[in-house]
């Protein structure tokens, strides 16, 4: 009896296992780490207005102050 509860736990835990790294998989599929953000071509040109806007900012900031 007390070896057919431990192979019922080990099935139970290799089932987790592969539903966890099912899960996994799927998450990472999509994830791109050089683009976490998911901005596209069209985005860049804004970042880098909304970017040097705050450079230039943070330079008047330090001029005034």
């Amino acid at each position: 009896m007390s070896e057919l509860f431990r192979e019922s736990f080990r099935v139970y835990d290799r089932q987790q296992s592969q539903a966890a790294l099912a899960e996994t998989r799927q998450r990472t599929s999509t994830y791109n780490p050089y683009n976490p953000m998911g901005y596209t071509e069209e985005d860049i040109p804004r970042l880098i207005k909304e970017v040097r806007a705050e450079m230039d900012a943070e330079k008047e900031s330090r001029k005034a102050g």
